[in-house]
């Protein structure tokens, strides 16, 4: 009989680069569901839409490397979401140091035949993310749950409504619409118990949504479809993310440590860093390296360098030209975004700079010390 040792403990310095990883792939996740998953994802601009919708097919020219078009191949709805949640985001104008809560845009089309939906979420108009997933399987065909306002009558939640499920509260008025509200009695794909339903006076069309969870608001907007013929999907080789709404794609990182002089000519700008200390914290570490999107084949697409500086409470990481595919455009010149709580953004000589907090959440003060804090790495 013999008997097996439990497992050596890796050495101190072993076990703090795997804490340190970890904490780096939390972030990347929390980065990427914040932004196309506070309900809703991420990329954007000028460069190419990840799943542009082009009339007529588009032009092979116009598809990046790592990606196929795809015709659409039925009538493509479409639909707008704004959403309003506690940390939806906050802008910051650097000049006059005012600040204004934003909602969060999210323009959608879904395919059925194909199973393809395609998800651009817009920040103060920019385009911070733009994918494209599959929410259907081939064989046997079946197509995962969408949110609304698309396959309402799956979700029990087309006019007229299941008295069993929900309950008519009232007559009102909601964003200029006359409304009928109606309150959720159960949990469901969906909807939520508590969760409380606007619908058209005249339509019963969903018009809106409030959760019962926290101060979260949804605004649905229906648009006409667009016929098959006008609609091809740019999709990643091997295919949309899989089975999710919005589509969350998996960032592909890989970074190294690195010294100042060698992270100023990383991203082909000059950096940006908050000196070797920061509010008493010091730089613990610099890393150069490359992040893009991990296609279901395992290529990596739309690759972009980054350099970070962490500060252990406070992490810089910046791009230059080629933005991340969960931030492609970045805020507007002169202005400071904070949409996520933990993260804030700004856009300065070039340089995109995106400040995450760790165990604190960001206000228009701590996001401006940073921000006047900011220097050109010499």
């Amino acid at each position: 009989m013999s008997t097996i040792a439990p497992p050596r403990p890796p050495p101190q310095e072993d076990l703090e680069a795997l804490i340190k990883e970890a904490r780096r792939r939390a972030r990347r996740r929390r980065l990427i569901y914040a932004a196309v998953a506070a309900l809703l994802l991420a990329t954007g601009g000028g460069v190419y839409a990840i799943v542009a919708l082009m009339g007529g097919g588009g032009s092979p020219a116009s598809v990046p490397e790592g990606f196929h078009l795809v015709k659409a191949k039925g009538p493509v709805a479409h639909a707008r979401i704004e959403q309003y949640t506690r940390y939806r985001p906050t802008v910051i104008d650097l000049a006059s140091g005012t600040e204004r809560r934003v909602s969060f845009v999210l323009e959608e089309w879904w395919d059925e035949r194909t199973g393809l939906d395609r998800v651009v979420l817009r920040n103060e108009g920019r385009v911070q993310a733009d994918v494209v997933g599959q929410s259907c399987q081939p064989k046997p065909r079946f197509c995962f749950p969408l949110p609304p306002p698309f396959d309402l009558g799956r979700y029990g939640l087309r006019w007229p409504l299941d008295e069993k499920r929900f309950r008519v509260l009232g007559r009102g008025r909601f964003r200029g619409h006359d409304v009928i509200w109606v309150k959720s009695l159960v949990s469901n794909v969906g909807v939520q118990k508590g969760d409380r339903l606007a619908y058209g006076a005249v339509t019963h069309e969903l018009v809106a949504k409030r959760s019962a969870l926290g101060p979260t608001e949804e605004v649905y907007t229906l648009l006409p479809d667009l016929p098959a013929a006008g609609v091809s999907f740019v999709v990643p080789e091997g295919g949309g993310a899989l089975h999710s709404f919005p589509p969350s794609p998996q960032a592909d990182t890989e970074s190294s440590s690195s010294s100042l002089r060698a992270a100023r000519d990383a991203i082909g700008a000059v950096p940006l860093w908050l000196g070797p200390r920061f509010q008493g914290a010091k730089l613990e570490s610099v890393e150069v390296g490359t992040e893009g999107m991990k296609a279901r084949t395992g290529a990596t697409l739309l690759p972009a360098r980054f350099v970070t500086f962490d500060y252990g409470t406070v992490k810089l990481q910046e791009f230059g030209s080629d933005h991340p595919f969960w931030y492609e455009q970045g805020p507007r010149p002169g202005r400071v975004v904070i949409d996520s709580g933990t993260r804030a953004a700004l856009t300065r000589g070039g340089v995109l700079v995106v400040a995450e907090s760790e165990g604190q959440f960001f206000d228009a003060g701590s996001a401006l010390a940073i921000v006047k804090a900011l220097r050109p790495v010499g």
